[in-house]
């Protein structure tokens, strides 16, 4: 977007743009394709395989973007899982939650035979974070959706946090584990076969 423009004597032409930044890859069937943190999808020629460690995946979406590049995804799926992954890299720091806990990737999941660009609520969407171990994550709807079976984002943040300090991870030695923060009382932990 543009911020400024300023035209000054004799030809003097000063622009001040906004950039969209990239916060994650969208993997479908037909490639990866960058996203914003709202969603919106950006130039997938702007970005090479050389690239793609450096970005967060997102899995499991049922839709290609609706749009051309500038435009949003089309589906909630995508959109959630954008703020899911901006709430885990906030202001780009991914050292504070994603590097820190190991994150590779965030899954998405829907009601069943319902595609996710066809939800008509937040809450029919949910999502897991997948380590770069194998253990699964489960968080629940996305960050700005209100949900009453589910603590609000900060406290699965906090939940998350407190469960890293406490098992020095989130694996075990036996392997990877499934560890769920939709509890109310408690961090429910199994082992993942």
């Amino acid at each position: 977007g543009v911020e400024k423009v300023k035209l000054s004597h004799p030809r003097d032409i000063e622009v001040a743009l906004d950039f969209r930044r990239p916060v994650a890859l969208v993997r479908s069937a037909e490639g990866y394709y960058p996203i914003d943190k709202d969603g919106v999808l950006l130039p997938p020629t702007d970005f090479s395989a050389a690239q793609l460690p450096q970005y967060p995946v997102i899995e499991n979406v049922q839709t290609l973007p609706q749009g051309p590049a500038g435009t949003h995804w089309g589906d909630l799926a995508v959109w959630g899982a954008a703020r899911l992954i901006d709430l885990l890299i906030p202001d780009g720091d991914r050292e504070k939650y994603w590097t820190k806990y190991e994150l590779a990737r965030v899954r998405v999941y829907g009601k069943a035979d319902l595609r996710h660009a066809e939800a008509e609520d937040m809450q029919d969407i949910s999502y897991r974070l997948i380590t770069l171990s194998g253990s699964e994550v489960i968080w629940g709807v996305a960050p700005d959706v209100t949900d009453p079976t589910e603590p609000d984002a900060e406290t699965k943040l906090e939940r998350l946090s407190m469960y890293h300090r406490d098992f020095g991870g989130l694996h075990s030695e036996q392997g990877p584990i499934e560890i769920d923060l939709r509890r109310w009382k408690d961090i429910a932990r199994r082992p993942l076969d």
